[in-house]
């Protein structure tokens, strides 16, 4: 199959679907630069799409497991779970095994015993509550010092697993009045080394605590109460907009709010910067469009760009897919509709030997390059614009335009044939 035929198969960017290609091997016949299409074997494709099918999305993951999101946090954590090393990935965002979070339901369900006596029953998710992990917990269970004494007829996964509240104190103790760093990072859900940084910068306070032998310095309940109150993690807001916690630093870095800490390898932030712009600027809410539904706004935007130069040109323009034309004046207009690459500055247009052929052949032809988030576009004559695409050797060409988060071209010359669309 071709590249575009297993991009579509994989539900994947080309971009994407060319790492994987290179990455794994998949060329029948690799591009040669003279024109010639490359193909890929349809059996590795196949084989690419079965892995992708395996694995799962944080979220579906916790939602198999039956946990809130801090729980399954310390899950990967703890080592209960690993997720997929990012070179075998097929795509980013599937980072877990489905066959490894299955097995692991099925490993703490095989544990299930008959109930002793009767006692105070508690769902898995309660047994982590305090200065004890739901990730402690099952570690005990997988161990054999701990065991499950029923299920619920609500929960699923792990979360419908009950414990005896009196075994699990029995089984884990807790004596301590505070927190090492590593038991902080481990409540956390975040690397130790990051604690570290944060408590020597001052964003987590730590005090002396000689109180049942602890002598370091230490983080106390109420401290940790405070820093959450105060910050928020990469990985918060990427679950709060639905994502992942790097595209979530990606984006705030593009949106001008930098980590603090910047040498700590979990980002940071202040809490107060989540205001309702910003969550609205994060997409907090709003369902991600799928391929079909991208695909029909990029061709309302095209319509909508068409449509003001028309207005503009004064002309009657005839629309075939992203063409608009009008005979009589050999008024030509194509418009090129662009994505941002991962919510980054810059934006990639798709340019092809056609659209090039069509304007050559007009009278007055001009290009017009639209942002796929915003209702702009650059409106540029085809004369100054053919530097802009390349010499037109290759079957397509791809153009790169910088904005900045309002949309608006960094550079001042494109900037000069900007324009934007009145709200409909």
């Amino acid at each position: 199959m071709t590249l575009g035929e297993a991009s579509d198969y994989l539900d994947v960017a080309n971009e994407t679907m060319m790492e994987l290609a290179e990455r794994d091997d998949l060329y029948l016949v690799r591009p040669s630069g003279a024109g010639a299409p490359s193909l890929l074997r349809a059996d590795l494709v196949h084989a690419l799409r079965d892995r992708r099918d395996g694995a799962l999305f944080k979220e579906e993951a916790a939602d198999l497991l039956g946990l809130g999101v801090r729980a399954f946090r310390d899950l990967l954590a703890k080592g209960l779970l690993r997720e997929i090393p990012r070179e075998e990935r097929v795509t980013h965002q599937r980072s877990l095994r489905r066959v490894e979070v299955e097995r692991l339901v099925a490993d703490m369900r095989g544990k299930l015993a008959q109930r002793k006596r009767e006692g105070r029953l508690v769902a898995l998710s309660n047994t982590g509550r305090g200065r004890r992990t739901v990730g402690q917990v099952c570690r005990a269970v997988l161990d054999g010092g701990l065991a499950p004494r029923g299920l619920s007829r609500e929960g699923r996964g792990l979360g419908a697993l009950l414990f005896d509240v009196d075994e699990v104190e029995a089984a884990l103790p807790v004596r301590t009045t505070s927190l090492s760093l590593v038991q902080a990072a481990a409540d956390l859900g975040v690397d130790v080394e990051s604690v570290r940084i944060w408590s020597e910068r001052g964003l987590l306070g730590t005090e002396s605590r000689v109180e049942l032998g602890e002598r370091e310095r230490r983080v106390t309940r109420e401290g940790l109460d405070t820093f959450r109150t105060r910050y928020a993690t990469g990985a918060e807001i990427g679950e709060l907009a639905g994502t992942t916690g790097r595209w979530a630093g990606e984006r705030l870095a593009f949106l001008g709010h930098r980590c603090l800490a910047p040498d700590s390898a979990t980002r940071l932030y202040p809490r107060d910067i989540l205001t309702p712009e910003l969550e609205a600027a994060l997409g907090v809410g709003r369902r991600m469009p799928t391929r079909q539904e991208a695909a029909a706004a990029s061709a309302d935007l095209a319509r909508r760009v068409g449509e003001a130069f028309g207005r503009e040109a004064g002309s009657r323009l005839r629309r075939y897919w992203n063409t608009f034309s009008d005979e009589v004046s050999g008024t030509c207009l194509q418009v090129v509709v662009g994505r941002r690459q991962r919510f980054k500055s810059r934006y990639v247009f798709r340019f092809n030997r056609p659209m090039r052929s069509t304007l050559d052949a007009a009278a007055v032809p001009w290009l017009a390059l639209a942002l796929a988030d915003y209702g702009t576009y650059a409106l540029i004559p085809w004369a100054q614009a053919r530097d802009l695409v390349g010499d037109g050797t290759g079957h397509r060409d791809w153009l790169y335009l910088e904005a900045d988060a309002g949309g608006r071209l960094v550079d001042p010359e494109m900037a000069r044939h900007q324009r934007w669309l009145e709200e409909e």
